[in-house]
């Protein structure tokens, strides 16, 4: 039976000979694996220019082992990390780091927006607590390629130290730590390099690692240890992966006949191509605009097509020999296909070949989404200015109504009826007082009391496509009174508010829709 094709961001296929390696049984005490190692470890530094600086360490396990063991083991018990998170491995080394009780923070973006230089610098300069910054040089959530080297710039300039999450790009993104200094780069023997998952790695400055002794959180993911245990006799402290290891050293070989960093990102830039523009002429839209996207992996808008299933889509392009992924978004329903591993040009046209066989057999007519909206967009600074005294804010996630929150595609998330009471509405770091009243269209009002809600609204709020929906839109109003009013609102919170708003404050994952009443005029 014929392998089929991975597209996807990891596992992914492999060639034959990597595959072959794998058929031969090691001794992790034999000369010959010992070299092995050896080799591995020396080579991978290269591919970052970092040889003479850093060392390799590796780790049992996948490449997720690979980020707790470098966090465990570089971040002391008193210092404090701050992740720059646009995406679901952001997200990750966050609870890595709460989850062993470091301190921790982080600055958040939309996951189709990069991470920005300029947000952290400010962090930075606000906050001399902050020890180390981590960032995903490619974050697969989307394949959105974060600015690796303006982040690393800045971190230098306040001198705190970079760990980059370089699992979906290192061996064909080139990153090189001369011009993107970073103490430590964590990566795998999977994605970008080929191997078989199973083995992560961290490349990790020399003599930051030297100062790490007993930081290490866990015996089996002490880096600091690891190190010594290879500097002492060149073996690891605890049972390799032999296999998955024969496995890598062949990959390792296959990348450097190719041409190295270079010539794996020339045939991986060239699926992506190649993908787009069949999926393009197809009807599907990519989610992010093409300056953003890298050659990893690449999400695509749903069809609004009402023939289209995705379960269905996936079964069928699955027996025909194609594995794709589904979105893993909160922005947006999506669906996610590769270009990396052993594939080439001619499987890329194979697979658009594949899609476009089992649209044809499903009835989907074409692959373009729904019209873009503004309902639910991030906020960002320059969105808007009042008219009237009211001013709209709206973020999106896992949605809420005046009572409670909920996590995405919960049912029973309906407005509330019409009352009035004290509420404190929140959109990322916006606040505003006042009295709060379920209104599904957000109408905004500027005085008298909150009109009843028709029966006819009160609905829930997937009831307008029929079905479960992530995430889930619910949108309630929070109104501040007249200002000729008896009772007025809180001037601090309207101002915390505009100030939030001013500093280009990320969004929570929230969907709430909050009217206040600021002056007319005012930019936000």
């Amino acid at each position: 039976m014929k392998d089929p094709i991975l597209l996807t961001p990891g596992p992914l296929t492999t060639s034959r000979s990597v595959k072959e390696a794998m058929l031969r049984d090691w001794g992790s005490r034999d000369p010959a694996f010992i070299d092995m190692n050896t080799t591995l470890r020396t080579r991978l530094p290269r591919l970052a220019g970092a040889e003479e600086t850093h060392v390799c360490v590796p780790v049992q396990g996948s490449g997720t082992f690979a980020v707790e063991a470098t966090i465990g083991t570089l971040l002391p018990r008193d210092g404090k990390l701050l992740v720059l998170i646009n995406g679901a491995y952001g997200v990750r080394m966050k609870a890595i780091a709460s989850v062993m009780g470091r301190a921790v923070e982080s600055i958040d973006w939309p996951e189709d927006e990069p991470v920005e230089a300029e947000a952290l610098d400010r962090r930075l300069a606000d906050d001399p607590t902050i020890s180390h910054v981590a960032v995903v040089h490619c974050e697969t959530t989307t394949g959105i390629l974060n600015p690796v080297e303006a982040i690393a710039a800045t971190v230098a300039t306040h001198g705190r130290r970079l760990l980059i999450d370089a699992m979906s790009a290192f061996g064909a993104i080139p990153i090189d730590v001369r011009k993107t200094p970073f103490v430590a780069l964590m990566a795998s023997s999977n994605k970008c390099l080929e191997g078989a998952p199973g083995m992560g790695f961290a490349l990790i400055r020399r003599e930051t690692l030297e100062a790490c002794k007993g930081n290490a959180h866990s015996l089996s993911l002490d880096l600091f240890a690891q190190q010594r245990g290879f500097e002492a006799n060149a073996q690891w402290r605890f049972t390799p992966p032999t296999h998955v290891i024969a496995a890598f050293a062949r990959a390792l070989e296959e990348h450097e006949q190719e041409g190295g960093v270079a010539g794996r990102g020339a045939r991986y830039q060239a699926n992506h191509r190649l993908l787009v523009d069949g999926m393009e002429a197809l009807g599907f839209r990519c989610l992010l605009p093409h300056a953003l996207q890298a050659p990893i992996i690449v999400t695509f808008h749903m069809p609004a097509d009402p023939a289209f299933v995705f379960s269905d889509f996936y079964e069928r392009l699955r027996a025909k020999g194609f594995i794709i992924y589904p979105g893993k978004l909160t922005v947006a329903v999506t669906f996610r296909m590769g270009c990396i591993g052993r594939i080439g040009a001619d499987d890329i046209r194979a697979a658009l070949a594949a899609v476009r066989a089992t649209m044809s057999e499903m009835g989907v007519a074409s692959g373009a989404p729904a019209p873009a909206s503004r309902e639910g967009a991030p906020l960002r600074s320059g969105d808007g200015r009042t008219e009237g005294g009211g001013v709209r804010i709206r973020a999106r996630g896992g949605g809420c109504d005046v009572r409670d929150r909920a996590p995405p595609g919960d049912r029973a998330l309906t407005p509330s009826p019409a009352k009035r009471r004290r509420h404190e509405g929140r959109t990322g770091n916006v606040k505003a007082t006042g009295d709060l009243i379920a209104d599904r269209e957000g109408s905004p009002r500027s005085s008298g009391r909150p009109r009843p809600i028709p029966a006819s609204r009160r609905r829930p709020v997937d009831a307008q496509r029929g079905r479960r929906v992530s995430p889930a839109m619910v949108t309630t109003t929070s109104r501040q009174r007249h200002p000729s009013a008896r009772r007025r609102p809180s001037a601090d919170r309207i101002g915390e508010g505009l100030a939030a708003c001013r500093r280009d404050a990320p969004p929570s994952p929230t969907d709430v829709e909050c009217i206040a009443s600021w002056p007319p005029g005012t930019e936000w």
